[in-house]
């Protein structure tokens, strides 16, 4: 009896310290659904052999009544499917000896060789590199196979091996690849090789009605019927999404996969298919076979997790990544497409991510530097030291005008922002300041360093790039990467995109703007009604804009931006996404254009920071493209709007290596600026 109080007593404490330790997660999930991003969350975070939290918020809808729910509800896992689906069965033929990655598709599907396909194998469509456009949208009334038959009859998008290309195809392909090797329907050989196995009884690819009512919305009229429309044509029986399932049965994967193929003494996969499927193919993509990985940073895992962490995402808000070095995992579950397909939840995701890691290592967070210029003769510095959900425990100020960095004072924690008196020698000197917290001896990874010089500043420099820092991936110092190349004679001042729509910045104060952002989840700022008015009228009015991303170019065209801010982004950069990451990482100055024959890398180790490769885009409404990858694609664009000049990249600028080519690429903007 002693014995069984004393285990209660010490779960109680047990769990009593976890829901202290991960209560940041849950003020952002609070916050989150309060703004509604999504109805409901889901959240899981575990080892190997431990669960560590696993809590339930929100309710299935925003419906005043709606029911409320619980660890046990099912979501719509989207393109989870491929991997914790799909892949899983491609994972257990392989290990079975029964296919080959470097099979060619058609030895299975003789038809998927029509109009020249009959050279991508199978390894291809894991790697999303075959040639394959990335979706099809089935016709009214299309029967299942009529729609398998149309994605069979298909003609590449490009050339197998060439780019990579994320497709839904691809892993519709997979699932007759399966079928065709099985000789049975593939949810039936997934639930006979690894739901039964592993004892996953909460996962379904078509819930039945009494299973349905678990299930999340993700449209007003669709509850337990998937979302995706592809898989929908195909009756919820398709290789890229249909399955449903919650956090405890994905757990399940996760540990498994932690563990090389094993679950609580049930082998699934040997050690090296594991360890096949799921490292990064080669350097042309961060693409694993089936999963994805975190080799560039840049994923929604965010980057604090390992860059051997893989993953994958949904499009209904669902996301599952697994860190092989800390032998951790988080899994994340949403139904943000309800009601209406417009809520984004990339912010959530990277943020849940970091803080995960940052409560789990004791990791302080990184501080925030909102502002640095000038108010009479003293540095106006405007910072934020603790992050929105969590707090650090001391904070260091440091101010460089040459040579090292030197401290100057211990900010207050309750303060948000100050104004300091730091006299400078003479009106074009050079200022940069960090700032750093402390937890006991851990420090935060990195500060932002904002710079300002001169008195009365002609440029303001927007920072958009908020994510947390790692040595990695040095996100936070790329404003120095914009201020360090720019032309001598120009005076500027930093701020931060929360900043600048905040307290409402005046544009039209600077002659020059320069904006950038290569992150997703901070280009929601764009739906800021002021943001996008005064920035459209900025330019309309004769202001000088200089902008690159990117993520900007992701949000072009997509369905997750929503039709209002497509087109604000289309009539603003006059630009339209071509296809995300391009082959190529050399870019070319264009024949008679501002930039002829200044050419350059971007995204290489070399670079400040990594990128798999950037994106091409196409120039609309006389917009002209001044540069180029070496297979002839837009990278980047200029065009006159009434008084002003715009100057747009598709890649982020920090990303080009050679710094001669930085300063020159610099000194030619301005020179177009002001001719």
């Amino acid at each position: 009896m002693k014995t069984k109080v004393l285990l209660v007593i010490l779960y109680f404490i047990f769990g009593s310290l976890h829901a202290q330790k991960y209560s940041s997660i849950d003020k952002l999930v609070d916050v989150s659904i309060k703004n509604k991003i999504t109805p409901s969350v889901n959240v899981i975070i575990g080892n190997n052999d431990s669960i560590f939290y696993q809590k339930a918020y929100g309710t299935y809808t925003y419906d005043v009544n709606s029911t409320v729910v619980d660890i046990n509800s099912l979501y719509d896992l989207a393109s989870l499917t491929k991997v914790f689906a799909t892949t899983m069965c491609v994972m257990k033929l392989v290990d079975e000896n029964r296919i080959n990655i470097d099979d060619y598709v058609f030895k299975y599907l003789p038809n998927f060789a029509a109009n020249g396909k009959d050279d991508i194998k199978i390894k291809n469509l894991l790697l999303h590199n075959g040639g394959l456009p990335s979706y099809y949208t089935p016709k009214k009334g299309q029967l299942p196979s009529s729609i398998i038959d149309s994605i069979f009859a298909l003609k590449k998008a490009y050339k197998t091996n060439t780019q990579m290309l994320y497709s839904c195809l691809n892993f519709v392909t997979l699932m007759k690849v399966v079928e065709s090797v099985t000789g049975q329907r593939m949810y039936d050989f997934y639930k006979e090789n690894i739901l039964n196995p592993l004892h996953m009884n909460s996962s379904y690819f078509i819930p039945d009605d009494n299973i349905k009512k678990k299930c999340v919305p993700t449209t007003p009229t669709l509850q337990g019927d998937v979302h995706d429309p592809l898989a929908y044509g195909l009756k919820g029986l398709s290789g890229n999404a249909g399955l449903f399932s919650n956090t405890h049965d994905l757990a399940i994967i996760c540990q498994m996969m932690l563990n090389n193929g094993i679950y609580h003494n049930t082998r699934i996969f040997k050690e090296e298919t594991v360890k096949m499927f799921t490292h990064q193919w080669d350097s042309s993509s961060s693409r694993a076979l089936g999963w994805d990985t975190n080799t560039f940073f840049n994923t929604s895992a965010g980057p604090l997790f390992s860059a051997t962490t893989f993953g994958h995402t949904g499009y209904t808000g669902t996301s599952v990544w697994i860190d092989p070095v800390r032998k951790y995992f988080v899994v994340l579950l949403t139904n943000r497409v309800y009601p209406d397909d417009n809520a984004v939840v990339s912010d959530l995701r990277i943020k849940l991510h970091n803080l995960a890691i940052m409560e789990f290592e004791n990791t302080p967070p990184q501080p925030k530097i909102d502002f640095i210029g000038f108010e009479n003769n003293d540095i106006k510095l405007a910072y934020n030291v603790n992050n929105e959900f969590l707090n650090s425990e001391k904070s260091d100020l440091f101010i460089k005008t040459s040579g090292n960095f030197n401290y100057l004072n211990s900010l207050s924690l309750s303060q948000n922002e100050n104004t300091f008196e730091y006299k400078i020698n003479e009106n074009n000197e050079l200022i940069q300041a960090k700032i750093i917290n402390n937890i006991g001896d851990k420090i935060s990874s990195f500060s932002d360093i904002y710079g300002c010089r001169g008195k009365n500043a002609e440029l303001l420099i927007v920072d958009a790039c908020q994510a947390e820092s790692t040595p990695q991936r040095p996100l936070n110092l790329s404003a120095l990467e914009y201020f360090n190349y720019l032309p001598n004679n120009i005076s500027f001042e930093s701020c931060s995109i929360d900043y600048l729509i905040n307290n409402k910045l005046d544009l039209k104060k600077y002659k020059y703007l320069i904006f950038y952002s290569s992150e997703e989840a901070y280009l929601t700022f764009f739906k800021d009604k002021y943001f996008s008015e005064s920035l459209a009228s900025y330019i309309n009015k004769g202001g000088k804009l200089f902008i690159s991303g990117s993520e900007i170019s992701w949000y072009l065209g997509r369905p997750e931006s929503g039709k209002e801010l497509n087109e604000l982004l289309g009539s603003l950069l006059r630009a339209k996404l071509l296809h995300d990451n391009a082959a190529e990482e050399k870019i070319i100055g264009n024949t008679n254009s501002i930039f002829n024959g200044v050419n350059f890398t971007v995204g290489n180790k070399d670079a400040i920071y990594t990128i798999d490769s950037p994106d091409e885009i196409d120039p609309i409404n006389n917009s002209t493209g001044c540069l180029h990858y070496i297979n002839n694609n837009c990278a980047g664009l200029y065009f006159n709007v009434n008084q002003g000049k715009v100057v747009y990249f598709s890649f982020p600028f920090e990303t080009i290596v050679e710094n001669a080519a930085k300063k020159e690429i610099m000194n030619r903007i301005f020179d177009f600026f002001n001719n």
